[in-house]
């Protein structure tokens, strides 16, 4: 709301050159004030009379107050206050039955006003302070000395309004009382004048005592967590799609010096307040005061469990921190585990379904909430006929959500062994060579033995959605597992593409051959790697969860032919990754033993 009453017109050019530090008005006369005051401290607003008088009907401490009546317009004037810390505060007594009115002014003149806030204390006994567009209701309190302090800091822009010595309201010093269009970070007026509200039916009258402006220097070594980025939800889509947390925060530089070696440490919580995972960023070297950085973690975390779960973001500084209190800020998570969305084991098994007989398959539903190229199905099983054919199968699903066609078929599987059983299950593969290309939308993902149909799939007791997993005999009746009394998710997952492993284009520009043959095999590849010129090569090896592996080459080359040893590791989908530089290239490989 912007200030009641602006009749005065302009009678002389006034420029502002004050900074009025404090007055108790003790010093002057009973009377009018206009007549007294230092014209370098006070002033009437536009350089018109204020009309406001030297009293001794009220003090805070002394015998004498500045008494403001209806309509009397006063303007404290303070310099320019726009560096560090200060803390504005004043005395007010509104007697029963009357209001009062003040503002602080960002840049007033002789001729403009620029309202930062306002403060009215209405004779119905409700009191409103305005910023930013909004109003913020308070009790005030009349018959009674009160006092009005408030604490800006200008390295932040941040302020804070108590009265009677409660903090009632946190602001923004760059905006402006009657709407949120951005406004100066800075301070050079108090205006007291004679109005309240409502308008036309509140008579104003207050005394004002110890006036006080206090310079408070920032601390030297101040560094304050800000804008952290909530991590990506990724649950709600299948293993392989989902993204890491990409931790993000920055770090304003509060204090009055530099500091230096500045990072982020970020710390992943439990719903017990365990720390479950902790990194920091790289650190800057050094940042001035009021720099402000972004710090980024690697952004390779993934939750497991079903939890609430929050992010604790530290700013580290190698100085002594001054305030540790704003060096650390916790955000709770929107990525706790929903039951409500989906299904999905947590890897943690103590049973197994499965059919002893026909041709059965069993399946669990993933939501896609964007395309994706499918490379494979992944399946924890218990227990199957050594010799036997394990295949996986994509189907849609209907207007209800049953699984009806199928769309692709993977490569088969043979058991080599017949599954040990709950805690000694086995994770296999079951690949699409070329990948499958799918849009968003609901998919089933099912599995199946094609001769002796006694596959035991793994399951787990938690993260399970009534309706998402599926069970068929015949592939014409078809149940989900709730059905048979077993409300578990089961170890079917499908594994997309470059999980964790980012391709750079750029770099074939370093590349003239990157052949990976055989692909699909059971053992060794040879990787065919020449270069165009000579380069500082990293050749690694990465699984599909985006770990390396192994680094097979690291050294200057122009490339050569590479033979490797895949039999040591699990089948699955690996990926081969050339850096040179800050650019690569990646191919996949297959692992079929």
């Amino acid at each position: 709301m912007k200030k009641i009453i602006l009749l005065f017109t302009v009678c002389f050019p006034f420029i502002l050159l004050a900074q009025l530090t404090s007055d108790d008005f003790e010093s002057y006369t009973i009377g009018s004030f206009d007549s007294q005051w230092d014209a370098t401290n006070w002033i009437g607003w536009f350089n018109n009379p204020s009309n406001a008088t030297i009293s001794d009907e009220q003090a805070h401490l002394g015998t004498q107050s500045v008494k403001i009546e209806q309509n009397d317009d006063l303007v404290a004037l303070l310099g320019t206050l726009d560096a560090e810390n200060y803390e504005i505060s004043y005395w007010q007594f509104v007697p029963s039955g009357s209001g009062a009115y003040t503002n602080m002014q960002h840049n007033y003149t002789s001729t403009t006003g620029d309202w930062m806030f306002e403060v009215y204390v209405n004779q119905d006994g409700t009191g409103q302070f305005n910023t930013a567009g909004q109003g913020f209701l308070f009790t005030p309190i009349h018959d009674q000395w009160v006092e009005y302090k408030f604490n800006l800091n200008f390295i932040t822009s941040e302020g804070v309004f108590s009265y009677n010595g409660t903090p009632l309201v946190n602001f923004a010093i760059n905006t402006n009382a009657g709407d949120m269009m951005p406004g100066l970070n800075q301070v050079n007026a108090i205006n007291f004048y004679g109005g309240c509200l409502p308008q036309g039916n509140c008579t104003s009258l207050a005394f004002y005592d110890d006036v006080q402006v206090t310079y408070i220097p920032a601390p030297p070594h101040d560094a304050r967590i800000l804008n952290p980025e909530p991590a990506i939800e990724y649950f709600t889509v299948p293993n392989g799609l989902e993204q890491p947390l990409n931790f993000v925060a920055s770090v304003k530089n509060i204090g009055g010096q530099e500091i230096t070696d500045v990072s982020v440490t970020f710390n992943v919580r439990d719903g017990g307040g365990n720390i479950i995972y902790t990194e920091t960023s790289d650190q800057l070297a050094a940042l001035g005061s009021t720099e402000q950085a972004s710090f980024l973690g690697s952004g390779t975390y993934f939750f497991t469990g079903t939890d609430n779960y929050s992010v604790e973001y530290i700013a580290n500084i190698a100085e002594t921190d001054n305030n540790l209190v704003d060096n650390t800020l916790s955000v709770a998570t929107p990525f706790a585990l929903d039951p409500s969305i989906y299904s999905r084991d947590n890897g943690i098994f103590d049973n197994g379904v499965g059919y002893n007989g026909g041709t059965g398959k069993l399946g669990v539903t993933y939501e896609f909430i964007d395309a994706a190229t499918v490379e494979s199905i992944i399946l924890a099983f218990s227990g199957g006929v050594a010799g036997d054919t394990i295949n996986g199968f994509i189907y849609s699903v209907d207007v209800n959500g049953v699984p009806d066609t199928i769309l692709a078929t993977t490569e088969p599987f043979i058991i080599t062994a017949g599954g040990g059983g709950i805690g000694a299950e086995t994770y296999v593969t079951l690949p699409f060579i070329d990948g499958i290309e799918i849009p968003a939308g609901n998919y089933v993902f099912m599995v199946g033995q094609t001769s002796t149909t006694s596959l035991g799939v793994a399951t787990s007791q938690i993260i399970h959605t009534p309706g998402t997993t599926w069970a068929t005999a015949d592939e014409v009746t078809w149940n989900n597992l709730e059905d048979f009394g077993l409300p578990f998710p089961m170890a079917i997952r499908p594994f997309l593409s470059l999980v964790g492993v980012d391709t750079d284009e750029s770099a074939s520009n370093f590349v003239d051959q990157f052949m990976i043959s055989p692909n699909p095999t059971q053992n060794f590849v040879t990787i065919h790697l020449d270069l165009i010129g000579t380069h500082d090569l990293t050749l690694q090896l990465i699984n599909g969860s985006g770990q390396v592996v192994k680094t097979l080459v690291n050294k200057n080359t122009t490339g050569d032919q590479y033979q490797f040893n895949l039999n040591p590791y699990p089948s699955g989908i690996y990926f081969v990754k050339v850096q040179i530089g800050e650019q690569q290239l990646t191919q996949k490989v297959v692992l079929m033993k």
